[in-house]
Formats: structure tokens, sequence, C-alpha cells
């Protein structure tokens, strides 16, 4: 397994939105962030609406981005429209990771605004959303608590910010289970299709 760096939380997905450092791209919206670090990029919550549009403008114009990992982080996308442009975001990097869960009231509270059926971020009874390419895992058992309206499982969970840092910080991509052995495949070993923490 690889060593995860010690990543701080308001570094990587709040204050760094605000005040990038040199080398790190930023775009903070609303609570929301798309950080750029190297070849490596993480969208969070409505800034992964930034990024499918830039995926869109790079496609139209063919334009390589160079984009080795990309992270999406309890995406706050409606779910149709995450799919539709799922061929544009699996071509634009070496792969994908998405992290979703059921308990995410903020993600509840958009869609009711929103009027939609689902986000992308959000796992159902019937599960998570799954796109063939895109590895997903499941932070539900990650915390109750941590999934009031401030959104902020992904910055203040150690476990999914060591993983994220495992991502990173790898020389080859490793799939979900290599870089992080406690994590679970669902529905089991033998036909995975994602993965979750366990309770």
């Amino acid at each position: 397994m690889t060593t995860a760096p010690r990543i701080k939380p308001t570094s990587i997905f709040l204050r760094s939105a605000r005040r990038p450092n040199p080398g790190r791209r930023s775009t903070y919206r609303r609570g929301s962030f798309v950080q750029t670090t190297g070849t490596s990029s993480i969208a969070h919550s409505l800034g992964s609406e930034v990024v499918l549009g830039a995926l869109q403008q790079a496609a139209l114009s063919q334009t390589t981005l160079g984009i080795t990992e990309l992270i999406f982080a309890a995406p706050d996308v409606d779910r149709d429209l995450y799919l539709e442009r799922a061929n544009q975001i699996k071509s634009a990097a070496g792969a994908v990771t998405l992290y979703a869960s059921s308990t995410d009231l903020a993600l509840l509270a958009s869609m009711k605004k929103a009027q939609s059926t689902s986000r992308m971020g959000f796992v159902s009874k019937s599960g998570p959303t799954l796109v063939p390419g895109i590895e997903t895992i499941d932070v539900s058992a990650v915390g109750s608590e941590m999934f009031a309206l401030n959104h902020s499982t992904y910055s203040t969970s150690r476990a999914v910010l060591d993983d994220i840092g495992r991502i990173i910080s790898s020389s080859t991509h490793l799939k979900p289970p290599q870089r992080t052995p406690t994590l679970r495949s669902m529905p089991d070993d033998s036909t995975t299709t994602y993965w979750m923490y366990p309770y």
C-alpha cells in the first residue's frame, strides 16, 4: 500500500481555493472548489459544474488537458448531465475517481431545490450511479455527523483525505483496494462495480 502524504484538510480543500499556492490553480464558488496540483485535479460539490464546462470546451476545441487523475468529491451535478458528459470526462484524464454518499444532506437539499431526481454525488437506496471506467467509492460509512449541511465530509475525513493523498502522490494509478485495503468491493470481489468504506 502506498503511504499517503499528510494533507491538511483546510489547505487542500478550503484555504488554497481562496489563496492559491504557486503551481496550483483553484476556482472557488459558494463553498465548492476546483483544485489542480500538477496533473491531478479535484472538483468538489458545485465545482464539478466548472469542471464539466471546462471539459466540454476542451473537447470542442480538441485541446489535450494532460490530466492524469481527475477526482470528483460529492459532485453536486445533475446525474443525467454527468452521464451525458461521461465520455468527455473519461477521455480527459488517465483515471477518474468519484466519492459519493447516501447521507449528504447538502445534496438532498440541492436535489429538492433543483427539482432533480438525483445528484451524481448522492447514493440512493439502489446504490451509487455508476459509469463504466469511473471508479466510484461510497463513503457513507465515514461518519454520520460530518454530513451536516456544512457539506464537509471530504475536507474533514482523514480516511477520505488519505485515499485522495495516495491517488495524487502515486506515480501510477492504483485501484481503490490497492491503495486503501479497508475498502470493500461491491457487490463482491468477483463482480466488483464500486467500492465502499465498511460500517
